[in-house]
């Protein structure tokens, strides 16, 4: 079978459905934080760190609700403990990484460019590849750990002694 046919009976699987859907989710988180980074960071002049703060904070409902509901198909209330806090612990890590980025980003671009045009696309680009990183690291965590499938409990099946006949 060639590679391109084994990638996609890949995708026809259980994982490979939710990795479509996670990907696709991932879309629009990616679409929302880089529009509200370009627009805090370009249009208003706030620091690349306040920027991606913002932009992290805008996106991450969006992408724990459609996570959630969409790519593992929970319903109802959510989980405080197994499910809201280990979300947004990850997105707060997440967040400490990208707005360390862009602090490097935004000293990086102010040496090589003096454009805020060319400064801003610095900045997209260098937290858009570390969101890359952040989103595969938090979509294992999420499948395996967060939302992982488990198998139903059966009851416990107690062993009872024959009574001897007399």
């Amino acid at each position: 079978m060639s590679r391109p046919a084994r990638s996609l009976e890949v995708l026809r699987t259980a994982m490979g459905g939710k990795l479509l859907r996670y990907g696709a989710a991932s879309v629009v988180n990616v679409v929302v934080a880089q529009m509200v980074l370009a627009w805090a960071f370009g249009v208003l002049h706030w620091t690349a760190r306040a920027s991606a703060v913002l932009a992290a904070v805008v996106a991450a409902g969006p992408a724990y609700v459609l996570a959630r509901s969409w790519v593992w198909g929970r319903s109802g209330r959510s989980h405080l403990v197994k499910e809201v806090l280990p979300f947004w612990g990850m997105a707060l890590l997440g967040l400490a990484l990208t707005t360390w980025v862009a602090g490097v980003a935004e000293a990086a671009s102010a040496g090589l460019t003096e454009s805020r045009l060319g400064q801003t696309l610095i900045l997209m680009a260098a937290v858009f590849a570390i969101s890359g990183v952040v989103w595969a690291v938090r979509f294992f965590v999420l499948n395996g750990i967060l939302f992982a499938e488990r198998a139903p409990r059966r009851p416990v099946e107690l062993e009872v002694p024959a009574v001897p006949e007399w």
